[in-house]
């Protein structure tokens, strides 16, 4: 029988260098959704822009990146953006 020996070195080197099939992870919370409410909008505009600017590579490609945003409306929200996207 025989048993891979791993050394040390081989070990550290495994735990810091990232895997290349790995994702990022998200480092902000989701912002809370947008419900149509003009004096929340100032707030929910740079909270979103912020997620998408730090974590867009975690949420994924510009489509995946749309749709992020478009989820975190609220359903009546997006029942009004919907016809602009046709």
């Amino acid at each position: 029988m025989t048993y891979a020996v791993i050394t040390c070195n081989e070990l550290l080197l495994l735990r810091t260098c990232p895997s290349t099939n790995t994702k990022p992870k998200s480092s902000l919370p989701d912002p809370e959704k947008f419900n149509g409410q003009v004096h929340k909008f100032d707030t929910w505009l740079p909270s979103i822009k912020a997620k998408l600017r730090v974590d867009g590579e975690a949420i994924g490609d510009p489509m995946a990146q749309f749709y992020y945003v478009y989820l975190n409306l609220e359903s009546h929200v997006q029942a009004m953006v919907l016809p602009q996207l046709s």
